[in-house]
């Protein structure tokens, strides 16, 4: 049944966020909370599926069984929605943790990563927290068909980090039994194939040597059964998706496809049940943050470069990256407020170079 095969999988889930969290959260009571209902649910679940595994049905009207089945369907339902609510709160539980964790080792553990499956994750871009929660949330719905998610935005505006850092996430790599990665800009299809087949194969020399119609085989072989996350980041036509689309097999089980693209007409041509999601520009406070975070660290103390440090941010027009090379270029400078009147006034040349 459709119900138990979730409740099995979350059920899973949630057992390994207990092992690894309770000491790790410095709320207890919520995880002790979280630990109790849990609990419940799963109590629950077992009664129910054993009623109908082992009730004796012999002495009953097909009507009456029909509503006994009903029944208990109905309260594995109920079950289900509690068990997604669930999945929320440990959700949540997550992202406090990592917004909690030290900032030198988010840097680095975002950078683990090879940078030959993706582009070089910048340190930290500010203003992403509301994103990352609700892009885990749309990879993690309770639909079980096969979903394409869209992030849709303009160069430098943080479409592939955020990917990344939602990629990365812990909760999501316990979500997705396989997770592969692959750029797809400038890359042919057998490109795309391998690229994909390196994040989930011990690759040998022969895998070179196949035709694309071989290693699409063989990739939709290595996904199939499993529940996967791909993201295809930096599509940049229609025709590309139309090439690799049927690699990917709908078992049914909550596979996801996260794809990042600058053209609304490629997310839309995805045709997921959800709309594309577009990243929005930073605000002039965010942008000022991130600005200081890159220049100064964690302590700023040039109060006297505050005013004249928020025009070169404005600047920047709210693009994450733009702002990363501006403080790239200002780091290089003397923290004088002469020099920096001096750059605010050349910015708009950086910027567009």
């Amino acid at each position: 049944d459709e119900h138990c095969q979730f409740l099995s999988e979350k059920l899973g889930i949630f057992k390994r966020f207990l092992e690894d969290w309770t000491n790790k959260c410095d709320d207890l009571g919520k995880v002790e909370d979280l630990e109790r209902r849990i609990r419940d649910v799963s109590y629950r679940a077992q009664d129910y599926v054993e009623e109908l595994a082992f009730f004796s049905w012999k002495d009953m009207d097909l009507l009456k069984c029909y509503d006994r089945v009903y029944s208990t369907k109905g309260c594995l339902s109920q079950i289900v929605d509690e068990t997604k609510l669930i999945e929320l709160e440990v959700m949540k539980i997550y992202e406090q943790m990592s917004c909690h964790a030290d900032v030198n080792a988010s840097e680095s553990y975002l950078l683990e990563s090879s940078q030959e499956k993706s582009p070089a994750v910048q340190d930290i871009v500010v203003g992403l927290d509301d994103d990352v929660l609700e892009i885990k949330t749309r990879l993690c719905s309770f639909s079980s068909k096969l979903e394409i998610v869209s992030l849709v935005g303009m160069g430098g505006i943080g479409k592939s980090t955020l990917a990344r850092m939602v990629y990365d996430d812990s909760f999501i790599q316990y979500h997705f039994s396989i997770r592969a990665w692959v750029t797809v800009k400038d890359h042919q299809v057998k490109g795309l194939f391998l690229g994909l087949l390196d994040g989930i194969v011990e690759f040998i020399d022969e895998i070179h040597e196949k035709h694309s119609e071989q290693l699409e085989e063989m990739l939709y072989r290595k996904l199939k059964h499993n529940r996967y996350l791909i993201v295809l980041d930096d599509v940049w036509s229609t025709e590309v998706w139309d090439k690799v689309r049927r690699c990917f097999p709908d078992d049914k089980n909550g596979s996801r496809i996260l794809l990042t693209t600058r053209l609304t007409e490629v997310a839309l041509l995805a045709k997921s049940d959800s709309a594309p999601y577009c990243l929005k520009f930073l605000d002039l406070e965010e942008s000022w943050e991130l600005l200081c975070q890159k220049v100064f660290g964690r302590k700023f103390d040039h109060s006297d470069l505050k005013d004249i440090g928020k025009k070169i941010a404005e600047r920047c027009q709210g693009l994450p990256l733009t702002i990363l090379v501006v403080a790239g270029q200002l780091s290089k400078l003397q923290r004088t407020r002469m020099c920096w009147e001096t750059f605010a006034k050349t910015v708009g040349s950086t910027v567009t170079d």
